[in-house]
């Protein structure tokens, strides 16, 4: 009896939670759904892909760049050769116009709410001396205050091109290093937002596509929520 007494206590009580979360949790979350779709609607978003690979890499300076001094910063990503050729003149001129982008969007003139905006060329062909990432910089006119131009050993290279970025990247017969073009634009919590797999990636497209993280970047606190929500919803329809 008392057993059957107290299934049918447990039984009015989790109808009573029931009834509450009926009448005072439910209706304010569809009035909340229903204010927050149309909103949705004019939320654009660059979908995050994945989270960017991790590295550390020896830059232009001497000294050792990681993925971690990058959080916080936008950045544009591209794979270039030591020997640069035609497709590579491609994108470093892309990374040229994303390098300009970044200083007119530089943190101090947005008063320290926007996030910076760097640029990375990854050498594919392993260097380990800083004079040679050095010179790359000078022939083609890299600023070192917000182009990096990084290398490192064959694995770490090969770490964050090809299972990193998923570049194909390969030893010919005369062991120069072969790889695909690439230009990838992290945002500022490491998430990659975009790739650019083509010899001759769009500078105003990348441009363009900088200025969409930005403004979710400076969003605010209901902004930032607008887009986390964009976000899942663009996830769950994507799966």
């Amino acid at each position: 009896m008392a057993t059957d007494a107290t299934e049918q206590n447990t039984g009015t009580s989790n109808r009573r939670w029931l009834r509450i979360i009926l009448m005072y949790v439910v209706p304010p979350l569809i009035a909340l759904f229903v204010v927050l779709l149309p909103l949705l609607s004019t939320v654009s978003i660059l979908p995050r892909i994945r989270v960017s690979p991790g590295f550390a890499l020896l830059d232009q300076r001497g000294e050792t760049l990681t993925s971690a001094d990058l959080h916080g910063d936008i950045v544009v990503f591209g794979v270039v050769s030591l020997d640069c050729r035609e497709s590579c003149e491609a994108t470093l001129d892309a990374m040229r116009t994303a390098a300009a982008r970044a200083a007119e969007a530089s943190p101090d003139e947005a008063g320290g709410e926007a996030p910076g905006v760097r640029v990375v060329s990854i050498v594919a062909d392993p260097v380990e001396d800083p004079a040679l990432l050095a010179r790359f910089a000078a022939d083609h006119d890299i600023d070192a205050e917000r182009w990096s131009v990084v290398s490192g050993s064959e694995a770490a290279v090969r770490a964050v091109v090809a299972s990193g970025f998923e570049v194909y990247l390969a030893k010919s017969a005369d062991g120069a290093m072969v790889h695909d073009p690439g230009v990838f634009l992290t945002d500022h919590a490491g998430f990659l937002r975009a790739e650019y797999r083509t010899g001759n990636p769009r500078a105003d497209t990348i441009a363009d596509d900088i200025d969409r993280i930005m403004t979710e970047a400076t969003a605010g606190a209901v902004g930032g929520l607008l887009y986390d929500a964009a976000h899942s919803l663009s996830l769950s329809c994507g799966s």
